[in-house]
């Protein structure tokens, strides 16, 4: 099932790849550490609020939220990055 918040307007037009996947994994990531849904507007950048993007606690998370939205896909991490990227990040 598809939600407005989390489909890209590619994804209506059925002009994506995977990388669509990616973007949805830091819309996820945005919530988490936010405590709240983002506002995605067409053509504008999302970002963390200051209180999470300034945070040191959560500096590695908001490399890897910028890492999954960026607006051109092919920029953006293959599954494959984005595991390591989280392995990186995992916590014993």
């Amino acid at each position: 099932m598809k939600t407005s918040l989390f489909t890209r307007k590619k994804v209506l037009e059925l002009q994506y790849s995977t990388k669509i996947d990616i973007w949805g994994v830091g819309l996820i990531l945005y919530e988490m550490l936010a405590g709240s849904r983002p506002e995605v507007v067409a053509g504008k950048k999302l970002k963390l609020p200051a209180s999470v993007k300034n945070s040191k606690q959560f500096a590695p998370y908001a490399k890897l939220f910028s890492s999954c939205t960026k607006q051109e896909s092919a920029k953006r991490p293959d599954a494959a990055a984005l595991v390591q990227m989280l392995e990186a990040l995992s916590i014993d």
